[in-house]
Formats: structure tokens, sequence, C-alpha cells
């Protein structure tokens, strides 16, 4: 499977994103579970859930372990 990097507004995502789960709330057929925009949008949230965990360990592990503080 190859991939590509597109770089997007998170206003853009985040629009479509509310669109997507309003329209599943609602019961719309165009974006239930196994469309191709309910799978787009779903990689998109993990990719970003990915690398808001990655960047929160990185601040944690970079941190003052083993120092003494007092």
């Amino acid at each position: 499977m190859s991939k590509i990097t597109v770089e997007v507004n998170k206003k853009t995502i985040s629009e479509v994103y509310n669109q997507v789960a309003m329209c599943n709330d609602l019961g719309f057929p165009n974006f239930q579970k196994g469309e191709p925009i309910n799978n787009l949008m779903r990689e998109i949230k993990e990719v970003l859930k990915n690398r808001r965990n990655k960047k929160t360990l990185v601040g944690k592990t970079s941190g003052s372990f083993g120092r003494y503080q007092s």
C-alpha cells in the first residue's frame, strides 16, 4: 500500500470531520462506516492522534529525569 503526504488546514479537516459525524448521526447513507469518505476521516483522525501522542511522549521523556529538584 502506498502512502501520500498532504498538507491541509486544521479548520478544513475539522469542518469535514464534523460534517461526516453529523451525517453519520443523522443516518445519511453516504457517510456510514465503510464508505470512502468515512474511512478517509478515520485514517486522518488516527494519524493526528498518533502524532499528538508522540509529541506528548517526547515532551515527557525529555524532562528532568534523574535530576535532584529541591
